[in-house]
C-alpha cells in the first residue's frame, strides 16, 4: 500500500502544493492520530505496522459504533478519494460509512454526505451514495449490486461532486487505481461542510477489521495523464485483445477510425470486454496472412477526462494454426526417474518435437498417461520447434526457454507406463 502510482504522486504533489485551497491529504505514516488532529474514539483506532488506519475496538460489546474524523472546510467542488479493505462480508450490522462532508462533527444529527460501503443483508452490498439530514438517509446513487458483498472488500474508491453539484462515484476493486464509473446523481441539497469522518459499524468478531489508507481530500482535479496500453495480444482466430491504464470514453475508444492496420486490415468495430472500461476486443474479418507480421496504430483514444492517447504502434504476428495428424507431434524425450539427479534438474519432464510444417496450438492437445489426462496450456508450438513440459511446481527447476509449467501435470511412473498425446479427434 505505500508504493503510489505516477498519478498518486502528482496528485499528492500537487495538493501539498496547493495546500492554500483547503487540500488535505493523510497516508497515515507520520505522527499519531492525535498528533494529526484526528478526533473521536481514538481509542479504537491505531495505525498499525503497514502505515494504515485500522479499527482495534479493545473492548466491543455485541454491536457497536466507533468514528474519527476532522474539522475540514470542503467546498462546493471536491474530490475525495482513499483505500478501504474491509477484512469480512459487509451486513446490515458490520459496514463503513465515510462522511464525506458534514455541517458539524455529530455524526447523528449532521447534515450532509455519505458514501456507504455495504450495509445490506445477504450478498447485494454495494457502494452507496447518501444524503443525510439529521439521522434520515436518503440514497442517491447506488453503485453495482454485490461489487461490495464479497467474503471481503477491497477498494480504492474515488467520489467527485463539480460546481454544478454533479456527484460521482469511481471505484476500483483491485484496489487500483483504474477507476470505474460506479454511480451518479445530482443533489445541492448542503453545497458545503464543515466536518470528514470514517465511521465503522460492527460486532465483536469484526472490531479490528477495517482498515483504511491513502486518504487524499480537495478541490475537483483535472487528471491529466492520459491512457497507455498495458498488455495486448492476438489468437490464433485474429482476435484481438487490448488492456488500457484506465477507463476509456466508449465514442473514442470503439471509433474504427482511431485504429489502423498495416497490411491493412479488415476488422469489425472495437468493443469493451463484459463488465470492463479498460479492455477491448478487435475481430479481424478478412486480410490475414500466417506468418506476417501486422502493425495496430492507436490514435484519438481518450480516457473519461479527455486525455488522448499517445500514438502508439503495437505489433502482432498472425499464426494460421492447424490440428496435428498422428506423428506431427512427436515425445522426444522422457524424464520420468528424476532421482538422483545425476547433473540435470531434480524434475521430471517430457520433451516435445513438432516434426511438421504446421503451428500447432498445445492447448487443443491432451498428455493422457495411465493415471488420466491432462490439457495442455495456451501455447503455438512451430514447425520444427522442441518444448519441455514439466509441472507447474518444477518450472523454475528447468532454466530453459522452451519450458511450460503445466498444471496437473501427471507423475511418470518409474516402471514404465503408456504416454500419449492426443488431438481434439483423440488421434
Amino acid at each position: 500500500m505505500k508504493y503510489p502510482t505516477h498519478l498518486q504522486l502528482f496528485l499528492l504533489i500537487f495538493f501539498f502544493c496547493q495546500s492554500a485551497f483547503g487540500q488535505y491529504s493523510d497516508q497515515f505514516d507520520q505522527g499519531t492520530l492525535e498528533q494529526n488532529n484526528w478526533t473521536g474514539d481514538l481509542q479504537s483506532f491505531i495505525i498499525n505496522g503497514d502505515e494504515q488506519l485500522q479499527l482495534t475496538d479493545p473492548d466491543p460489546g455485541s454491536s457497536n459504533f466507533s468514528k474519527i474524523g476532522r474539522v475540514l472546510s470542503i467546498g462546493d467542488s471536491t474530490t475525495w478519494e482513499l483505500w478501504a479493505f474491509l477484512d469480512f462480508s459487509p451486513s446490515g450490522s458490520n459496514y463503513a460509512e465515510i462522511f464525506l462532508a458534514l455541517d458539524a462533527p455529530s455524526t447523528e444529527s449532521g447534515n450532509g454526505y455519505v458514501l456507504r460501503i455495504g450495509g445490506i443483508s445477504g450478498s447485494d452490498d454495494a457502494l452507496g451514495l447518501y444524503k443525510k439530514t439529521g439521522g434520515q438517509y436518503d440514497l442517491l446513487a447506488e453503485g453495482t449490486v454485490g461489487a461490495a458483498g464479497g467474503t471481503t472488500v477491497t477498494a480504492r474508491i474515488r467520489v467527485t461532486r463539480n460546481e454544478n453539484s454533479t456527484w460521482e462515484v469511481w471505484a476500483d476493486y483491485t484496489g487500483g487505481t483504474n477507476f470505474t464509473l460506479e454511480a451518479e446523481a445530482v443533489d445541492d441539497s448542503y453545497p458545503t461542510g464543515n466536518y470528514f469522518g470514517i465511521g465503522c459499524y460492527y460486532s465483536a468478531t469484526r472490531a479490528d477489521k477495517f482498515y483504511f489508507d491513502d486518504l487524499v481530500i480537495g478541490p475537483g482535479f483535472a487528471d491529466l495523464v492520459p491512457p497507455k496500453v498495458v498488455s495486448s495480444s492476438m489468437n490464433e482466430t485474429g482476435m484481438i485483445t487490448l488492456e488500457f491504464s484506465e477507463g476509456l470514453e466508449p465514442i473514442s475508444a470503439t471509433n474504427s477510425d482511431n485504429y489502423s492496420f498495416q497490411p491493412s486490415l479488415v476488422f469489425f468495430p472495437p468493443e469493451f470486454m463484459l463488465g470492463t472500461t479498460n479492455e477491448l476486443s478487435i475481430e479481424v474479418t478478412g486480410g490475414l496472412v500466417s506468418g506476417t507480421i501486422y502493425e495496430l496504430e492507436l490514435s484519438g483514444i481518450e480516457d473519461f477526462f479527455g486525455n488522448p492517447i499517445a500514438d502508439t504502434t503495437l505489433y502482432f504476428e498472425f499464426l494460421d494454426v492447424q490440428i496435428p495428424e498422428p506423428y506431427d507431434l512427436l515425445i522426444n524425450e522422457i524424464m520420468a526417474d528424476e532421482s538422483p539427479s545425476v547433473g540435470l534438474p531434480d524434475a521430471e519432464y517430457i520433451e516435445i518435437w513438432n516434426v511438421s510444417s504446421k503451428n500447432i496450438q498445445l492447448a487443443k492437445i491432451i498428455f493422457e498417461d495411465g493415471g488420466g489426462e491432462t490439457q495442455l496450456p495456451s501455447r503455438i508450438l512451430r514447425p520444427q520447434e522442441i518444448i519441455v513440459l514439466t509441472s507447474s511446481e518444477s518450472f523454475e527447476l528447468l532454466q530453459f526457454d522452451n519450458t511450460i509449467g503445466v498444471v496437473g501435470f501427471p507423475s511418470l511412473t518409474n516402471s514404465g507406463e503408456t504416454i500419449s498425446l492426443l488431438n481434439e479427434d483423440s488421434e
